[in-house]
């Protein structure tokens, strides 16, 4: 079985950059000019 179409998407994947902000206390608008996704979930 050819497995290299999963393996160009877990490379795609692999590739992003994350950052999950429980309490939101990072400074969001900083961390996207870096081309990070950004979530911020907690109050």
């Amino acid at each position: 079985t050819n497995h290299n179409e999963f393996l160009n998407i877990y490379n795609k994947l692999n590739n992003i950059k994350l950052i999950i902000d429980g309490r939101n206390c990072l400074d969001k608008e900083k961390i996207k000019e870096l081309n990070i996704v950004y979530r911020g979930i907690g109050r």
